[in-house]
């Protein structure tokens, strides 16, 4: 009996410790949550490009109330530390001769598109193609992620990581996704992207979407989830917009920081125009 009794001691001493520790873990998701809106709010009432496309806090809670930041990353993910080894995934995956092979076809298809890209931005046309190649396979892989949870999930991954300047950039991220979609009456919640929130054919982040994405087709809209044309020229406008023509690795670059997807990008280019 006497065993029993410390046994049954010893469970509700461990049941205790594992209440504690959840309620502590729920506070601190809790805590997170609560300065990840608070920030959004921030800018809100900050910049002055967001203001007429504003939330309140009541809305931003509802938004965000649930949303879970544990999500498994989607797409191609080139880790490796090594410039050579990640050299040798993007050629394997991205400039083998079937890969070629589909920029050519979607080259001719939208020739006349990239052309005008061309001479309007200076950004060679197989460039732009070998950008849209490699982000989204020409719209093959525009993500599946809910971007609201994508964008909370990088903050929060970004928090843990210690990397408080990421984990500021994503809150401004959010509030431009938040922005697009009452300027352009989308359904936040029903809005599909990368593992990170990029969005569309070129995979622009909301950001970018906002000052550099491009009326190509001449509709007086941008929907770089299905335009092509519009995808064409958003690309070759961030790209001239970020110093094209006085470096063009260093442009790259700024659309994505990794020096194996900046030599992919001019390799598959110039194998276009062989």
């Amino acid at each position: 009996m006497r065993k029993r009794g410390w046994l049954f001691l010893l469970l509700l001493i461990l049941a205790a410790a594992a209440s504690l520790a959840a309620a502590k873990s729920f506070d601190k998701k809790e805590e997170t949550r609560k300065t990840f809106v608070s920030g959004i709010a921030h800018e809100f009432a900050t910049d002055e490009a967001l203001r007429p496309y504003s939330y309140n806090r009541q809305e931003l809670e509802a938004l965000f109330a649930g949303v879970n930041a544990e999500m498994k990353s989607s797409g191609t993910k080139i880790g490796s530390p090594n410039l050579a080894k990640r050299m040798e995934i993007y050629r394997k995956i991205f400039l083998n001769p079937g890969a070629i092979a589909m920029g050519r076809v979607y080259g001719r298809a939208h020739a006349n598109k990239l052309l005008l890209a061309e001479q309007r931005y200076g950004v060679p046309k197989e460039v732009i193609v070998s950008i849209l190649w490699l982000e989204s396979g020409f719209a093959r892989n525009l993500g599946d992620k809910d971007t609201l949870t994508a964008l909370y999930a990088t903050y929060v991954n970004s928090i843990v990581s210690g990397k408080s300047a990421r984990s500021k950039e994503f809150i401004r991220q959010t509030a431009y996704f938040l922005a697009l979609c009452k300027k352009e009456k989308w359904n936040p919640k029903k809005i599909l992207g990368s593992s990170t929130g990029a969005l569309g054919i070129p995979q622009f982040m909301p950001v970018a979407w906002w000052h550099y994405a491009a009326d190509g087709d001449g509709d007086g809209k941008v929907n770089l989830f299905v335009s092509h044309p519009d995808a064409i020229f958003s690309a070759a406008n961030y790209l001239s917009i970020h110093g094209w023509k006085q470096n063009h690795r260093e442009a790259i670059l700024k659309y994505n920081h990794d020096s194996a997807y900046a030599e992919t990008i001019l390799a598959y280019a110039e194998a276009l125009k062989k």
